[in-house]
């Protein structure tokens, strides 16, 4: 690896982000990725794939013990996903 490339893969992070409310209360995952909320930012892809699935599992966990008609609130934590922070599907057109 040239050192160009080194140096640009080590300024890269990850970010976990959610998407936005749909207008239903659920959470719209064909909204583009600018518009999705970045909820913590991380060095590296691992780092964000653990975080991601501790904080699924927090919101299953939500999910069974509260009323129903507020799950979806948690859906949107579910719905979560890791993305590198220099995506260009995260720039606005």
């Amino acid at each position: 690896m040239k050192l160009r490339h080194a140096a640009a893969f080590a300024l890269m992070g990850w970010y976990l982000v959610i998407p936005p409310d749909g207008g239903t209360g659920r959470p719209d995952e064909d909204a583009p990725l600018r518009t999705w909320k970045i909820q913590y930012s991380f060095d590296t892809a691992n780092e964000c794939e653990a975080a991601k699935y501790k904080l699924s599992q927090q919101s299953i966990r939500d999910l069974k013990a509260i009323a129903p008609k507020h799950k979806d609130l948690d859906l949107l934590f579910i719905a979560n996903i890791c993305i590198a922070s220099d995506d260009p599907r995260l720039k606005g057109n």
